[in-house]
């Protein structure tokens, strides 16, 4: 785990953008791509300039710093598909919202962290419940 592979130095928005799955990184043959998963939001200048599927160069400048771990790269990325053809996502987002909404200033301790927690287990639950046919056609349910 502590490998300098196991990471990225990125800025503050495109860190923001990365942990929130809204692109990924995939790694095939040793060729890192950037990865767009929504093409309708705003992205941070940086990766605006940036095309869909653009190769990534790490460590150009040197090879004594070890580029990120294709595993992780690839791992994360298929997260954000499936968090992205699920409608997680935006469920997570706006149930995480609204806890925190609910409990500003209105709790001590950890009440919070297992109030959200099981929340968003619940929600998850049903969400994993659900039947996605009605959601999606036939071309969407064959890449799921």
């Amino acid at each position: 785990i502590n490998d300098p592979s196991n990471g990225l130095l990125l800025d503050v928005l495109t860190h923001e953008l990365f942990g929130s799955f809204r692109f990924g990184i995939e790694c095939r043959d040793k060729i890192y791509r950037l990865r767009k998963l929504y093409s309708d939001i705003d992205l941070s200048d940086q990766l605006a300039r940036h095309n869909d599927e653009e190769e990534l160069l790490f460590g150009w400048k040197s090879h004594l710093v070890p580029r990120p771990s294709p595993l992780l790269c690839n791992i994360h990325l298929a997260i954000g598909y499936v968090l992205r053809e699920s409608n997680a996502l935006s469920m997570i987002g706006a149930i995480l919202g609204d806890e925190e909404e609910f409990n500003s200033g209105n709790t001590d301790g950890d009440y919070w962290l297992v109030t959200g927690a099981s929340y968003l287990e619940r929600k998850l639950r049903g969400l994993a419940a659900s039947n996605y046919s009605d959601r999606f056609g036939p071309d969407e349910n064959e890449r799921l």
